[in-house]
Formats: C-alpha cells, sequence, structure tokens
C-alpha cells in the first residue's frame, strides 16, 4: 500500500483526535531544532531465532494494540491520529557479526538510529524495530518509537505481546488474550472521562 493511498481524508472517521499529552508532543515535534522525542530500548537475545515466526509476531502484536501502526496527520492545521492496517513489519535481520566487534558496531547503529527524527509523521514509521544479530546464537532486539505514539509502558507491553505472539507461533499454540486497552479503546475511554 502506497503511503497516499492510506492517507485518510478530513471526513474520515478513523481520524482520532491527539490526547493533551499527545498534542504536547506534537508540538515539541514541530519546535525549530526542538528534542529527540523518540524513546529507545533493546533486549538482548540468546538463543536461536526463527526469523519468519519474529516477523509475523512483530506484525501480529503490532496490529492488536495498534500503536506500532499509527500515523498523524493533519487536516486544517490540527492533528489527527489515525491506525494504518497496511502498514507492516518487514525489515531484514540486521547481521553484524562479520564486525570486527559486533556487539559494538551494534551500538553504534542504534545510537545513530535514536537520533533519526520522524520528518514527515503521516508517512514515516513512528515505531521502529531491528533484530540485530551480533554472535552465532545472540540477538540485539531493538525498538524506537515516537514518545507521541508510544510511552514506556507501551513499549513496555509491545514488546511483551511480540513475545507472547511469537512463543505462540513456536510452540503451536494461540497467544494469551491482549489484557491492556488496544490505542483505539484508551482514547475512546479518555473522550468519555472528559466529554
Amino acid at each position: 500500500m502506497s503511503p497516499d493511498s492510506a492517507m485518510p481524508s478530513d471526513r474520515n472517521p478513523d481520524l482520532i483526535p491527539l490526547s493533551r499529552a499527545q498534542y504536547g508532543m506534537w508540538l515539541a515535534d514541530n519546535l525549530p531544532g526542538g528534542p529527540n522525542v523518540n524513546i529507545a530500548h533493546y533486549v538482548e537475545i540468546e538463543g536461536h531465532i526463527d526469523y519468519a515466526a519474529f516477523s509475523k509476531a512483530m506484525n501480529d502484536a503490532g496490529h492488536e494494540t495498534e500503536s506500532m501502526v499509527v500515523r498523524v496527520v493533519e487536516v486544517g492545521g490540527r492533528p489527527y491520529q489515525y491506525v494504518d492496517r497496511g502498514l507492516v513489519y518487514d525489515e531484514p535481520l540486521l547481521d553484524l557479526t562479520a564486525a570486527a566487534d559486533p556487539y559494538a558496531a551494534a551500538m553504534d547503529w542504534m545510537r545513530r538510529d535514536y537520533g533519526t527524527k520522524a520528518v514527515d509523521m503521516a508517512r514515516d514509521r513512528l515505531v521502529a524495530t531491528k533484530l540485530i544479530r551480533v554472535g552465532a546464537d545472540r540477538y540485539l532486539w531493538y525498538a524506537r518509537a515516537h514518545h507521541l505514539v508510544i510511552d514506556g509502558y507501551g513499549a513496555f507491553n509491545l514488546l511483551n505481546r511480540a513475545a507472547e505472539h511469537y512463543n505462540a507461533l513456536i510452540e503451536g499454540r494461540s497467544p494469551t488474550p491482549l489484557a491492556a486497552p488496544r490505542l483505539t479503546e484508551i482514547i475512546a475511554a479518555v473522550k468519555a472521562l472528559v466529554g
């Protein structure tokens, strides 16, 4: 799906106003020379990774929680968010095992990526993740997110859901049901509280 075909119109019922906290992040992101509003983390994994299952788990968890597939657009000068169901995780494995120091090379790569500032919130990924191979059975699972769409709690939730989906695929079972609310449910609850 091309970015333009995913672009909603101002009459699209799927447009969701930003919360006050999100609006503050949007303003900070639009300040000339403003702060880096990304958050990032990585997890070290030892053992074999089935990359096809990993990719499917990332897609399943991202679409389930919705926060991994959010885009932000301006309509009439106001920012709105929407869940882009056409957005998929299709990143290749980053294999740094040939580097002189694979771990240091991975750290350098992650630091550079963390400094990335989304230029176009309607087209750029606001959440990015990468599996980095640094040894025979050693990986770093890295994730960066724009703070407008994910906070620390959301990042932890997404990590847990991706791990649950991955383990379910490997074990041939259904994942446990999602306990946390989806983005659209959170926004609906906030709207009901504030009117």
